[in-house]
């Protein structure tokens, strides 16, 4: 009985993990699309400052996996994943409207 409620988790787990990824992986490529289409000279971003805007990709994720991590583990993985897409999608509204850095 625990394998089949195991397994019925995974499925309904594996595509919102699916989507997740996916969607973190367009977000980080859509910088370097921004940076080879000319973002960099509109928005008037030096070299040093575009390899800080890529590097805080790494950085956001090496910070708050761990933390999320025991955070998914001893309290609500749902939560967890809740206020993230929310903050998510928050922050990636919020980047819309800059004009500089």
């Amino acid at each position: 009985m625990e394998k089949l409620l195991v397994k019925s988790r995974r499925y309904r787990l594996i595509p919102v993990v699916f989507v997740t990824y996916s969607l973190a992986y367009l977000n980080r490529a859509n910088f370097g699309f921004g940076t080879a289409a000319g973002m960099a000279q509109d928005l008037g971003i030096t070299s040093a400052q575009s390899s800080l805007l890529s590097s805080l990709f790494f950085l956001g994720y090496f910070f708050f996996q761990i933390p999320g991590t025991l955070y998914a583990s001893n309290r609500s993985a749902r939560k967890l994943i809740f206020w993230s897409l929310i903050l998510w999608g928050a922050l990636g509204t919020a980047t819309g409207m800059i004009s500089d850095v």
